[in-house]
């Protein structure tokens, strides 16, 4: 584990080589775990999950029960919530939004909303 000037609180886990830094805040229950990455302003908080080589930053936030795993990017004023998850080498960015059961693996949002699964 690896924090520099990161706030971390509540019951977060951040573990098994993950490194927070910059502005970043881990809170509630959230877990970040597995060589990922969360920095600048970004925000995981709630039940919300980061981990397996996924990166976070930007003043992205991952809330509720959102994932981000297995090498995926959040960044910009992205944010992922609901029960919405981003797996395999997605990028998500700028202003776009995930929620509900949207699911996005192997693609790239960058505006808009996703609801839905986005996989192949």
């Amino acid at each position: 584990m690896y924090l520099i000037n990161a706030r971390v609180s509540g019951n977060t886990k951040v573990r098994y080589d993950a490194q927070v830094s910059g502005n970043a805040r881990i809170e509630g229950s959230a877990r970040v775990e597995g060589r990922v990455k969360v920095y600048g302003d970004a925000w995981v908080y709630g039940n919300a999950v980061v981990e397996t080589n996924a990166s976070v930053f930007g003043r992205a936030h991952i809330f509720d029960n959102g994932q981000v795993a297995d090498d995926a990017k959040v960044s910009g004023d992205a944010e992922v919530y609901g029960n919405a998850k981003v797996h395999g080498w997605s990028v998500v960015s700028g202003d776009a939004k995930l929620s509900g059961d949207a699911l996005i693996c192997r693609g790239t949002i960058e505006t808009g909303s996703l609801t839905t699964n986005m996989c192949n």
